[in-house]
């Protein structure tokens, strides 16, 4: 698809319109009409969008790589297969938005609005959900590694057959409701004050309460059952032993 171009006047007047589609837009490469007269242009800094309303628009294809959407509204837009890496999402409101295979990667999404988002498949290892709201979202098949979910509203997410490869921070979050079917708990979460699916609380580096519901690999199974064997006292000392030999399987 050939990229398009166009002045951040332009993108603005053309959505205040009422023109929701902008696929293939280059939006690294906005510029701004300083003079008319002399054909005199500028770049446009990455956060030019802040605050501005584009729900229900339509981004397929565009180039939105590093840009800032702090505070915009996106609600129920179409940001699907995009590479959105390291762009910002603080504040913003991605509420029923479709982000399904797209890559996040080292996005920050800290107090954003995701409800109801369509997240599936998504790439969000590295990236921050700081206090954002997360309720009833899709991230099934999602890509986790490193990913920050501290005080995140998880109620009701969608988990199943996600990735959650490494180091998940899910300290302080609320899990109530949320679905872990099939997931593969490769290594580990994170969990301080966490609520979890049934109500509990959980402050653990382990979870033994999604267990039920987690597909762990045969040899992760056998050597949590073993341990469990053994009593608390030979727990504490294998634990270490457990984590490196799950980190060099998986």
């Amino acid at each position: 698809m050939k990229r398009k171009y166009m002045t951040v006047e332009e993108l603005l007047n053309r959505y205040r319109a009422g023109e929701i589609e902008f696929t293939g837009v280059a939006f690294t490469y906005l510029i701004r009409l300083i003079n008319a007269y002399t054909d005199e242009w500028e770049r446009i800094p990455y956060d030019f969008l802040d605050g501005a309303d584009f729900s229900g628009s339509d981004f397929r294809g565009s180039d939105l790589i590093g840009i800032s959407f702090e505070g915009v509204n996106l609600s129920g837009s179409n940001l699907s297969n995009l590479d959105l890496g390291k762009c910002c999402f603080p504040k913003a409101n991605l509420s029923g938005a479709n982000l399904s295979n797209s890559c996040l990667w080292r996005g920050n999404f800290n107090n954003a609005n995701l409800s109801n988002a369509n997240l599936m498949g998504v790439d969000i290892a590295e990236a921050s959900f700081r206090d954002a709201n997360l309720s009833k979202a899709n991230l099934s098949g999602a890509k986790l590694m490193e990913t920050n979910f501290r005080r995140a509203n998880l109620t009701e997410a969608n988990f199943n057959h996600a990735q959650l490869f490494y180091s998940v921070r899910l300290m302080e979050a609320n899990l109530m409701g949320a679905t872990f079917e099939g997931v593969s708990l490769n290594v580990d979460g994170i969990f301080e004050n966490t609520i979890m699916p049934d109500g509990s609380i959980l402050t653990s580096s382990y979870n033994p309460i999604l267990s039920r519901d987690l597909e762990l690999g045969p040899k992760l199974r056998e050597l949590i059952k073993a341990n469990q064997e053994q009593g608390s006292s030979g727990f504490r000392v294998n634990i270490v032993l457990l984590d490196t030999i799950v980190r060099f399987f998986y």
